[in-house]
């Protein structure tokens, strides 16, 4: 009998990736049963034999997020939750400015460090749809890009005051970095939302 697994990975806001991933592991014979800020751990199953979605819920409460986990479960998936940074603090109150409302405010223990669910749902044939409209997707990948673009204009600020006021010591060069990869899945994310906005036009 195979014994488990741990995988240690770090896939960044990379949600696709990461989601692919996952799947690869099940479709090979390994069942995710654990995560923690950089390690998976998986337990032998029948190859094929579960499928699994990764969702952003960064931008959300900490309260939605648990009534969302609790809809889930109660659609017969399983959840985990996974940490979008590498943060390790505990117990301190933390903002999160690409928020939504309350969801701006986070604490260790409660919603930091826990921005992605990944949700299980065993393979039985049929559609594993999370989001089950074009509006629905739209707003998802939104949320997404709009993280990214409130932490580009983080950046830019500060390139800005290192740039106008010596403010800073960042290098020039991590930050120039930091916009170029901050800029690549805001333009994917975006090229997504207008994809599914003419595709929402077309089946008006």
């Amino acid at each position: 009998m195979r014994m488990g697994r741990i995988e240690f990975r770090y896939f960044m806001g990379f949600l696709d990736t990461q989601e692919k991933w996952i799947n690869e592991m099940a479709a090979n014979g390994w069942r995710l049963v654990k995560t923690s800020t950089l390690f998976y751990e998986f337990e032998p199953c029948e190859p094929g034999s579960y499928e699994y979605r990764v969702e952003f819920v960064g931008a959300l409460s900490y309260g939605k997020i648990r009534d969302y986990k609790d809809f889930l479960s109660g659609l017969g998936y399983k959840v985990l939750t996974k940490n979008l940074n590498l943060n390790m603090s505990f117990g301190k109150v933390r903002w999160r400015p690409f928020g939504r409302g309350s969801g701006q405010i986070v604490t260790s223990p409660g919603g930091y460090n826990k921005e992605i669910l990944i949700i299980e749902k065993k393979a039985d044939g049929e559609s594993f749809d999370v989001h089950s409209n074009y509006d629905d997707l739209i707003a998802y990948y939104q949320s997404i890009r709009g993280m990214y673009i409130t932490l580009l204009s983080i950046v830019v600020a500060l390139w800005a005051l290192r740039f106008l006021a010596s403010i800073g010591s960042i290098p020039y060069a991590v930050l120039a970095v930091a916009m170029v990869l901050l800029l690549i899945p805001i333009v994917l994310y975006s090229r997504r939302i207008s994809m599914y906005k003419r595709l929402g036009m077309t089946n008006e």
